[in-house]
């Protein structure tokens, strides 16, 4: 058939369906989650000061360029969908540079780069958008220097160091530039040169050099954290730094191995089974390798290249792990990952003395896989908007906690939540905020009471970001308790519930109600 020969041919395509199967859910989903709930319906200049204080000037700025019309989530999302997707592309361009791989190598590699199932925490605007931006500036960046080399473009030379200047912005991709390093190494075989064409390559990068310098003195100066932020923002110790290559194999498990185990044991195998066979016909030869090529130095690669993205969060005291905001910091584990599993499963495929055919099939499953672990994950999150919705239904005219201002919470439905994650205390505040329309109330556990109390002093600023700038910390006089309801989330309501929303609203919003059992009871001391 000629028109599936042409879609195999075409890695654009091939590549972009990919993505969009993995990721479709996240930018169609309106829910606050995390810190989202601090910026909604939030003075620009609140939200604002509080990027200035932990370093990031420009954050903010981005953030209200992208959150436009009345669904501004929405809007964000789609945007970072984009980024991610323009990251993924140049990747693949990177890649295609780099003579020694084949052609089908190189879009196996992109593939697995785009779907590794990590860094959910993407979904959040505030702040992973400007991680987003990050993300894409570096790697067009990176783009832009190979293109030059290919044909001596001036002006992608030229703008390529801008580009990696404006990435550093998030600060773990000025260690992660090691990796551009070390493809321009490789590039020009420097490994196999005398001195002095090391230091002619190093002249003639020199504006690299001073890219970094340039944004070090300028990070030093104009982007500490400050005033609660300080001290809680990456701050770089000696212990930590010391600290950080015995904490590299437990990073490696949470980000590499723990997921492919959650990526196995969390997916229907009957599914991810019929779909590694549909990615296996649509692809067909485009899964096998013809050159018998040497696989231990692409594992090599594969660990220095993931070990180059966690180390910047080990050195913070930060281990990368895709649970709730944890999430955030595996940033730039999927290259390292896409490499490492690739040649992986390559290598122990020939051990097995596995035919062509076999290794193209394990592929196509490690392919879907990854697929369907993105999409419960971004299925959890619409699970989790659900339970919003339903919280914001059910308290809408209560008395109780419209003439009360303390509460506390006792949640009995954290299964609803992605991998059962614990809110904060502000995301329950911005829900009454948003029912109510004022931030004097509080809500959450005592814990968090007590430490808004001693730190009142401090916290007297950002208290509009926590969703309760009004509160005046009245001790908590009753209890909510959420249970579940008569009503239980299966598996295919991500598409039956925004089904109904569209064709049965009635029946859409008694499902929703019914889905928690809510109370609001003084408490007894």
């Amino acid at each position: 058939m000629k028109w599936l020969e042409k879609i195999r041919q075409n890695d654009f395509l091939l590549i972009a369906a990919v993505y969009f199967s993995a990721f479709f859910l996240m930018p169609l989903n309106p829910g606050a989650f995390w810190d989202d709930w601090s910026f909604i319906n939030i003075p620009f200049s609140v939200a604002n000061r509080e990027f200035q204080t932990n370093g990031n000037i420009w954050f903010g700025y981005f953030i209200r360029l992208i959150t436009i019309g009345r669904d501004y989530l929405v809007s964000a999302r789609i945007v970072i969908f984009i980024l991610y997707f323009v990251s993924v592309w140049f990747v693949y361009q990177i890649l295609k540079s780099l003579k020694f791989l084949e052609k089908n190598e190189i879009l196996i590699l992109a593939v697995l780069f785009a779907v590794f199932p990590v860094n959910s925490m993407r979904i959040n605007v505030i702040p992973c958008s400007g991680y987003a931006l990050s993300h894409a500036c570096f790697w067009t960046g990176f783009y832009l220097y190979s293109r030059s080399i290919q044909n001596n473009s001036i002006i992608s030379r030229c703008l390529s160091p801008l580009l990696f200047l404006i990435s550093f912005s998030t600060n773990s991709f000025l260690f992660f530039f090691a990796v551009f390093i070390f493809y321009i190494i490789i590039q020009k075989n420097l490994l196999r040169q005398r001195p002095q064409i090391w230091l002619k390559t190093a002249c003639r990068h020199i504006d690299y050099a001073v890219i970094v310098m340039v944004f070090w003195v300028i990070k030093m100066r104009f982007l500490q954290p400050a005033l609660w932020n300080k001290g809680a923002y990456n701050d770089i110790y000696l212990s930590k730094i010391l600290g950080s290559p015995v904490n590299i194999p437990y990073a490696f498990y949470k980000s590499f191995f723990q997921v492919l185990d959650l990526s196995l044991s969390g997916v229907s195998f009957f599914m991810a089974l019929a779909f590694a066979l549909f990615i296996a016909a649509i692809l067909g030869n485009r899964l096998i390798i013809e050159k018998k090529n040497s696989l231990l130095p692409g594992i090599a690669f594969g660990i220095i290249i993931l070990t180059a993205g966690l180390f910047p969060y080990l050195a913070v005291g930060k281990i990368p792990q895709n649970y709730d905001a944890l999430s955030r910091h595996q940033l730039l584990v999927p290259l390292g990952a896409a490499v490492l599993l690739y040649y992986s499963t390559r290598l122990a495929a020939d051990l097995f003395f596995l035919t062509r055919g076999t290794q193209s099939f394990i592929i196509s499953m490690l392919i879907s896989l990854c697929i369907f672990s993105n999409i419960n994950y971004y299925r959890g999150y619409l699970h989790e908007y659900f339970k919003q919705l339903s919280i914001s239904m059910q308290i809408t005219g209560n008395k109780t906690i419209q003439n009360n201002v303390s509460f506390l919470i006792d949640d009995y439905t954290t299964d609803l939540n992605v991998q059962r994650r614990g809110w904060r205390f502000y995301e329950y505040c911005g829900i009454l905020k948003k029912v109510f329309g004022d931030d004097r109330r509080f809500c959450g556990i005592f814990e968090d009471y007590n430490f808004l109390l001693q730190n009142r002093v401090l916290y007297r600023d950002k208290l509009p970001l926590l969703n309760c700038g009004s509160f005046d910390f009245t001790p908590p006089s009753h209890i909510i308790t959420i249970k579940q309801g008569s009503y239980h989330l299966a598996e295919w309501d991500f598409i039956r519930l925004p089904y109904l929303y569209l064709c049965k609203p009635v029946y859409y919003r008694t499902s929703l109600e019914n889905l928690l059992a809510i109370s609001v009871e003084p408490l007894n001391f």
